[in-house]
């Protein structure tokens, strides 16, 4: 029997200008985001979510299903004090995010994100990266050269599709979309897709 498929929180993007000016704070657990792909570990009868790297590493980030038992509405120190025990890979964390992220970045590292200490599984986590970027739901294509995309149940508009890109998308695929930022209108500024996020399609 296959073990349940844990939906992944929802993300909210800050700027570049917000993240370094994250502070020490004793609430947040700042860490490490890891460019990789979304990957569900699975050890006896727990599931670790955590980022699996293109050089077949995988870093754990948190554990929703400890030996059979649902522990998602637990507080974060609570389950990542029994992830612990495991002993895995775990991206680099502390408590002042803009020192973090300045690490990160001066590393060549994607980001970092924020979460409560005392925030459930599905907490919303806040992430700040070197690009801005976003998933994205593809609704609509135009030929071979665009798709109409969707992102946090805001219509975004058209984003170009070269290179044979339009051929390989679906209606409902999810795509990563990198920006400058979103315009006042909720358009994304100079958006371009980066990749296709199978890991995130149900």
């Amino acid at each position: 029997m296959n073990p349940p498929k844990i939906q992944r929180p929802f993300y909210q993007s800050v700027s570049l200008e917000t993240g370094l000016r994250w502070n020490y704070s004793a609430e947040i657990q700042f860490t490490e985001k890891m460019d990789g792909k979304r990957h569900e570990h699975v050890i006896g009868k727990s599931i670790i979510v955590g980022e699996l790297m293109r050089d077949e590493r995988f870093f754990a980030f948190d554990l929703p299903i400890y030996n059979g038992v649902d522990i998602r509405l637990q507080p974060r120190r609570e389950r990542l004090a029994i992830l612990d025990t495991f002993k895995l890979l775990r991206p680099e964390a502390s408590a002042n995010g803009g020192e973090l992220l300045q690490r990160v970045l001066a590393r060549g590292g994607e980001g970092v994100c924020a979460a409560l200490w005392d925030s459930p599984f599905m907490e919303t986590i806040l992430r700040c990266k070197r690009v801005e970027t976003h998933d994205a739901i593809v609704m609509e294509k135009s030929g071979r050269q665009s798709v109409r995309i969707v992102s946090d149940g805001v219509d975004r508009g058209w984003v170009p599709a070269f290179g044979g890109m339009a051929d390989r998308l679906n209606i409902g695929d999810v795509v990563e979309i990198a920006c400058q930022k979103i315009h006042v209108s909720g358009k994304f500024r100079e958006a371009r897709i980066l990749r296709v996020r199978t890991d995130k399609m149900n």
